[in-house]
Order: C-alpha cells, then sequence, then structure tokens
C-alpha cells in the first residue's frame, strides 16, 4: 500500500515533469511591502521556459543561512560583501528549494532577516526578544511575503494564479498570517488578483503572540504539520487553535515520535461544494446536488509503509447541502442528516471502509491488501439501517428493507448513457418494495 503522504504529494505535483537537474539558486532583489526595505531572495528556476507554478519559501527563527557560518553574518545587501549568500544557505532550504524546483515550481526563498541586518538568525527560546520585533511575524514578515508573491506574478515564467506558500517555525507562522490578511482583504500587494492558492506550515507557533488571530479566517487550503515531541511551540496549542479555523479547508498532521509508533494525527475541516462533488461522483449526481456543508476528517496514518494503525473517519451532518433524490435519501439543505465514514487498517494484510447515513444506510467494505494479491473481500450494502454491518460471508451483498421504491422517481435522475459497470448487476423495475435478503455474490 503506497505511503499516504507520497499520495498526497503525487496529487499536489501531479501534471509536472521530474526534471533531472536543478541549477544553483538566483540572487535577486526586490522591495518589501513595507515601502522600506529591499529584500533578498533566493529563486531555484525549473528546467524549460514556462510558464510554471511557483511557491514562496519563509525561513524560520534562525535564519537562511547554515548554522555554521551565520554567527558573524548582520546586513545582507546589494553592495554589501557577506558570508551570507547564495552559496551558504542552509541545507533544509537548499533542499526544499531543489526539490520544488526538479518537480516544475519556480522557487523563492525570501531572506527577511539579513536585508534588516540580522541575519545571523535568532537561537531557540527567544521569542521575546526585543530585537526581534524588527521582523516579527505578525506585521513585518506577512508583508515580505505578499512582496514576493507580487514579484513572482509579474514574472513571465510564472502562472501567477498558482503560486503557494510554505513556511517553518516562525515563517510558517508568518505563513498563517498572510493568510488571514489575504481573507480579510487585507494584502498589501498592489495586485489584488493575485493571491496564494494554498499553504504549507511546518511546526508553527500559534499562540496570540504568533497569529493575528486565535480563530483563523482563510480562503484557501492550509496543511500544517506538528511533532508531538517539539519542545520549543505546543502542538496541542497550535491543533486547538486551528480546529477553530474557518474557511480553508484546513488539515492538521501530528506526527508522533515515541518508540516504535511512529505516526500522523490528522485533524483537518473544511467545507464540501457541491458542483465539484457531483463531477467527482459522476452517474449524474451532479443534477441532484446543491449547496454546501461542512465536513471533519480525525484519525492516525503510521509513518511506516504498510504498517498497520490506520484509522480515520469523515463526519459531516450535510446541513447546508441538498440532496434531491426520493425518499428515503433525500433532504432539503437546512435539514441535518448525519454521515459518517471509517478507514481503518487493523491488520498488516486488510483494509475496512465502514459508515452510516442516518438511518437510511449501513455500509462495510473489506478489503485485502497482501502482497501480490490485493483486491476486494466481502462487503455489504444495508438499507433502511444506518448502522454498519457484520459481514461474514465473501461477496458482496445488498440486504434491508425499504417503505417503498418507485424506479419512474429515479430514472430521471441518472444519466441518459449507463456507464459501464464492473459488477454483474442488472437494475429491475421493482413492484413497491425491496424484500429482506435482495443479496447476492458479485
Amino acid at each position: 500500500m503506497p505511503h499516504p503522504m507520497r499520495r498526497v504529494l503525487a496529487v499536489l505535483l501531479s501534471g509536472f515533469t521530474l526534471c533531472a537537474a536543478v541549477a544553483a539558486p538566483l540572487a535577486v532583489h526586490f522591495p518589501s511591502a513595507d515601502g522600506s526595505t529591499e529584500l533578498v531572495g533566493y529563486v531555484f528556476e525549473p528546467a524549460g521556459t514556462g510558464p510554471h507554478p511557483a511557491i514562496v519559501l519563509l525561513h524560520g527563527r534562525a535564519g537562511a543561512y547554515s548554522s555554521n557560518i551565520n554567527a558573524g553574518c548582520t546586513l545582507v545587501a546589494p553592495g554589501h560583501a557577506s558570508p551570507c549568500n547564495a552559496d551558504t544557505l542552509s541545507k533544509r532550504h537548499t533542499m526544499w528549494g531543489d526539490y520544488w524546483a526538479s518537480h516544475g515550481y519556480v522557487a523563492l526563498l525570501v531572506d527577511s532577516f539579513g536585508p534588516r541586518g540580522r541575519a545571523h538568525g535568532y537561537g531557540r527560546f527567544t521569542h521575546d526578544d526585543p530585537d526581534r520585533d524588527a521582523v516579527n511575524e505578525l506585521t513585518v514578515r506577512p508583508l515580505d511575503a505578499e512582496a514576493a508573491l507580487a514579484w513572482l506574478g509579474a514574472r513571465a515564467d510564472v502562472m501567477p494564479a498558482r503560486v503557494m506558500l510554505q513556511g517553518w517555525s516562525n515563517g510558517a507562522s508568518t505563513a498563517l498570517n498572510t493568510m488571514q490578511r489575504q481573507a480579510a482583504g487585507a494584502s498589501a500587494s498592489a495586485n489584488k488578483t493575485l493571491r496564494f492558492r494554498a499553504a504549507l506550515a511546518f511546526y508553527p507557533g500559534c499562540g496570540p503572540k504568533a497569529l493575528l488571530s486565535q480563530r483563523p479566517v482563510l480562503d484557501a487550503p492550509l496543511w500544517t504539520f506538528l511533532g508531538s515531541d517539539d519542545e520549543e511551540v505546543s502542538p496541542e496549542t497550535c491543533a486547538m487553535v486551528l480546529s477553530r479555523a474557518s474557511g480553508g479547508p484546513v488539515a492538521v498532521t501530528v506526527q508522533e515520535t515515541h518508540e516504535q509508533k511512529a505516526a500522523i494525527l490528522l485533524d483537518a475541516h473544511g467545507e464540501a461544494v457541491a458542483a465539484p462533488i457531483g463531477t467527482a461522483l459522476g452517474y449524474g449526481s451532479e443534477r441532484w446536488l446543491e449547496g454546501r456543508s461542512a465536513w471533519q476528517v480525525q484519525g492516525r496514518v503510521p509513518m511506516q509503509s504498510g504498517a498497520q494503525g490506520v484509522d480515520l473517519t469523515l463526519h459531516s451532518d450535510l446541513s447546508g447541502l441538498a440532496l434531491g433524490i426520493p425518499a428515503p435519501f433525500g433532504k432539503a439543505a437546512a435539514e441535518a442528516r448525519p454521515l459518517q465514514v471509517e478507514l481503518k487498517q487493523e491488520t498488516p494484510g486488510s483494509l475496512t471502509v465502514s459508515g452510516g447515513y442516518d438511518d437510511a444506510l449501513g455500509l462495510r467494505l473489506d478489503f485485502s491488501i497482501r502482497k501480490g494479491d490485493s483486491g476486494f473481500d466481502r462487503g455489504e450494502l444495508q438499507l433502511g439501517d444506518g448502522s454498519v454491518p457484520k459481514v461474514t460471508e465473501p461477496g458482496f451483498a445488498i440486504v434491508g428493507t425499504l417503505d417503498s421504491f418507485d424506479w419512474d422517481e429515479w430514472k430521471p435522475l441518472l444519466p441518459t448513457a449507463a456507464p459501464s459497470l464492473r459488477w454483474p448487476i442488472r437494475l429491475t423495475r421493482p413492484r413497491s418494495a425491496l424484500p429482506r435478503s435482495c443479496s447476492g455474490a458479485a
């Protein structure tokens, strides 16, 4: 079973060509939106003429440069010689710049400290150091991120509608604040049509001194990564703050590091919109879905590929989403009908998908994921009961009763050209109800 994180990266990066080599970063200069600072940035360029998607990278409180040389660095500016330069960036920033460029992105690492005479960065537990006020994550560094977005958007080789944001530590808090400013329409960019399409935040501080709001409002996807044993910022505080975020969607991943139980804890929430759901589901569903509804996904995914312990649950009460299908499955937008879907891997060789829709449907599907012999094993769809059924026999069964079932009500909702089905299922016109044991092996 492919590692879940690899799957996510594959989706993020789909459609972009992996390049064999990446050139050394190019130092560039552009004005901050603060109106007084000439920023320095380091551009990692992909192969080809583009246009390419792009990403802005924001360093943490240690600065952009290697800890082996940055102690003696102060000002980084045009015409000023400094050991802190494109050749002495930290390995983390060089690796990520190369990574994005090799996947077809223009990556711009912004140095917020060097142009303000603080290229040396700051050590651990220095958040309250008064010297850091001049480069703080609340009112200063978001202006640098917005200037970087404007600078990238003006490049002919960049797709201005495909720019993301990524930050670490203090830079991650900056990224969260930048996304909040964007959602509030407070961006300092002269071009208000430019916006970050998504953000990645690695172990940000999320307390009142680090974020503009303890109830963030966002207008683009945010994925935050935290470490369970972080000694400098609290993963619990950040997870709690982001659980109150609106807009988004927002995902919070906590990596456990205890003993042999390394895993990521996921807590994501967002809003499901009818149009893209209908397009993804197909089968004519775009004609009977309308509105939007909030959802939440929580659970645990082991870091080791193939290890047991996957446990994810999706919850939604579907309020705000209208299902224009016949009773007992349809609902009005104002009506709340709980939906829950669970994905569990209780043993290394099995995977179970189960769930229920109010008191109308219950489902369980069991899959085997043994090497060389993976596939569907057994399952059951339960009508008129939202509890998860217990499945003992191989194959797929549909069981339960409905008070009525009128084919004439359903037929107009289905696509005119029936899609091909993998299983030998034949639809027949029922008279009034499905019998208790309408089942069969597939």
